[in-house]
């Protein structure tokens, strides 16, 4: 007769599982087609909010790029002039010297030369499109031009800021180069009958000290410099100063 009894050789009795071992092995999940669906749905889903969020980024960046490239296209694009030149002397050629000469041409591409006009009394004018007093000054230069046509004197304006017709009303916001329908704009608007030059580089209107405007200056027969100011002159003030070039 086979024992049960330990060490005696027989059949061994097998140890019986608790109750909390019974019940823990009886309720443990088992891995089934749903969980495995339901893990495929959040990784889906995952992914969907990864492309939206990506989307919504490249958006961003491309709507940013857009604002900068119209931003550079409108201040850099079409102007007559390099903002970044723009560095006038402080203070206006002495009376007495001899008026630096150029060439420069207008928005149609005619050329004038300073010194061509050697003979002549020349006005000259450094003048913003934008410019209240250059505007207030147009009606004055062009009476005083007429009146001293027929002497001989002539007169050149020269633009000597590179914003258009809008950085003065906008507060100094609009910061759009001046292009050739603002020098047109100016020219039909305020009446303007003598040529209205462009200075590219600022070269002539840092050298002259055009840093308020108008700046003006009258310039005798042989070139030498009579007369200079700073922002609106009266009309009689202009003609003596002429009066005294053509008598110099």
């Amino acid at each position: 007769m086979a024992s049960n009894e330990p060490g005696t050789g027989g059949l061994k009795e097998r140890p019986r599982r608790t109750a909390s071992e019974q019940s823990r092995n009886s309720t443990a999940p088992r891995p089934g087609p749903r969980t495995a669906t339901a893990r495929r749905r959040q990784k889906q889903q995952q992914q969907r909010l990864i492309m939206v969020v990506g989307g919504i980024l490249v958006l961003l960046v491309v709507i940013v790029v857009a604002a900068l490239l119209r931003q550079s296209s409108s201040n850099t694009g079409s102007g007559l002039a390099d903002a970044k030149l723009l560095a006038p002397a402080q203070k206006p050629l002495s009376t007495g010297t001899v008026a630096p000469d150029f060439t420069l041409a207008t928005v149609d591409g005619k050329k004038y030369t300073l010194s061509s006009d050697r003979g002549h009394p020349v006005l000259l004018e450094f003048f913003a499109i934008w410019c209240p007093h250059c505007q207030n000054m147009a009606p004055v230069i062009e009476s005083v031009s007429s009146q001293f046509q027929s002497k001989g004197v002539h007169v050149l304006s020269v633009l000597a800021n590179p914003y258009g017709r809008n950085y003065d009303s906008s507060g100094g916001s609009d910061l759009s180069l001046a292009t050739a329908a603002d020098m047109r704009w100016f020219q039909s608007n305020f009446a303007v009958q003598h040529p209205l030059l462009v200075d590219p580089k600022f070269t002539i209107t840092n050298q002259y000290g055009a840093y308020s405007y108008p700046t003006l200056y009258v310039i005798d027969g042989k070139g030498i410099i009579r007369y200079s100011s700073y922002g609106e002159v009266p009309a009689a003030t202009l003609s003596a100063a002429l009066q005294k070039a053509l008598a110099s």
